[in-house]
């Protein structure tokens, strides 16, 4: 028999749902919203070319295309629409309208696409998707040039929102060639786990990455 405790050396320690006793921790001001906007489908019929491009060269309507520029134009039109008018539709959770996922605060806007990687055959993701690069990064630059231009509308709008964005599945770690603006807060997504930092070669991939995107966001 063996008794045996031991905690996360992390300065912030979340978990939901889980049937354990655990000593949460919560000093960081940064946080996330997974996957949101959950409604972006509602622009499907009126512009198709900002969702997913697939193989066949369908839309996939739960998927928002992240090349495209006409993607940011929309979503800073919802971000509009909800600072003035209160409208909260692409934020509504698809099993209930009365509930909302990730919705922005007045400080805080978050950028985190659904949850799969991010795989647009469209011409302007093609021009950007890294084929031949590592897996947490062939589209890197897609989510991280959307981000940029997002972030860039929102400071111009309204100067005191930050933009808390996920960098996740495909699109993990720092894109190269992407200047973020001032008000872009990274909450990274560690794919490896981040209590496989036991592992030497997992804990040099997560501070290569946390490195990475420190010079970015500074």
């Amino acid at each position: 028999p063996v008794h045996y405790t031991d905690h996360p050396d992390r300065i912030m320690r979340i978990m939901g749902g889980a049937p354990v006793q655990y000593r949460p921790g919560k000093s960081s001001p940064v946080g996330i919203a997974c996957h949101t906007p959950t409604r972006f489908g509602i622009h499907f019929k009126e512009a198709p070319e900002c969702f997913e491009m697939d193989v066949d060269g369908s839309r996939n309507g739960g998927m928002p295309c992240y090349g495209n520029p006409k993607t940011v134009e929309l979503m800073i039109r919802d971000l509009e629409a909800f600072y003035s008018e209160g409208n909260k539709d692409p934020w509504r959770h698809p099993s209930s309208t009365n509930t909302l996922w990730g919705p922005p605060t007045d400080k805080v806007y978050y950028i985190s696409p659904p949850d799969k990687g991010v795989d647009c055959r469209c011409e302007f993701c093609r021009k950007l998707v890294d084929t031949e690069g590592p897996r947490l990064g062939r589209a890197s630059r897609i989510v991280g040039r959307f981000t940029a231009r997002m972030a860039g509308e929102i400071k111009k709008r309204w100067p005191h929102v930050t933009v808390h964005y996920l960098p996740y599945a495909n699109y993990t770690l720092p894109p190269e060639d992407v200047v973020f603006p001032d008000n872009v807060i990274v909450s990274l997504c560690m794919m490896s786990g981040a209590a496989n930092d036991k592992e030497p070669a997992i804990a040099a991939d997560n501070d290569r990455m946390i490195e990475g995107w420190s010079k970015l966001t500074g």
